[in-house]
């Protein structure tokens, strides 16, 4: 992991000493992240849908898409499985903090809740369930084993209400301002 970066991505297709196919480790470094009302109100009218756009022809699409889904053959989940390649993922998320200053706009004298979201570790279950023998398995096994599982591992969570000492507040050990101290 080199010094400074924000993000650091390893990729590696059959790794050495290893039973998968492809490996990927990824660490993002800490983030530093203001909530702004006027922003994410600008972001979230950019995906409303127009008025004239029906919800229920929206909805009929959908469930057509979902039905072709649904009707995944037996088949074709043996094949899945026969031919499915090995994937490891290990993403670590360092200490993301999310500041919300009340009223929607950071103020020297506005009250800040401080979400320090810690640390967030995503990985691949390895440990996967193996069918003997595929053309005796039922259909929910053969759905189940074409699925990766993760594990997810979130610690050292904190909530904080202040005010514009938040770098303070975040840093110290005193209690009195924490909703939620990891």
């Amino acid at each position: 992991e080199q010094l400074g970066s924000l993000i650091h991505v390893d990729f590696e297709m059959n790794p050495l000493h290893s039973q998968v196919n492809y490996r990927v480790a990824a660490t993002l470094s800490p983030i530093l992240a203001f909530y702004d009302a006027a922003t994410v109100d600008a972001m979230i009218g950019m995906f409303l849908l127009p008025r004239d756009v029906q919800l229920q022809s929206i909805s009929a699409a959908a469930a057509y898409a979902l039905q072709g889904i649904k009707t995944q053959t037996r088949a074709g989940l043996e094949h899945i499985i026969g031919e499915r390649t090995v994937f490891e993922l290990d993403v670590s998320l360092k200490s993301p903090c999310l500041l919300i200053p009340e009223g929607g706009a950071m103020e020297s004298s506005a009250t800040v809740v401080v979400a320090d979201l810690g640390s967030l570790r995503v990985t691949t279950d390895l440990t996967r369930k193996v069918i003997p023998d595929v053309r005796t398995a039922s259909l929910e096994e053969l759905q189940e084993a074409s699925y990766d599982n993760f594990n997810i591992q979130i610690s050292n969570v904190q909530l904080i209400v202040t005010g514009s000492d938040w770098r303070e507040a975040l840093l110290s050990r005193d209690i009195t301002h924490h909703l939620l101290k990891p």
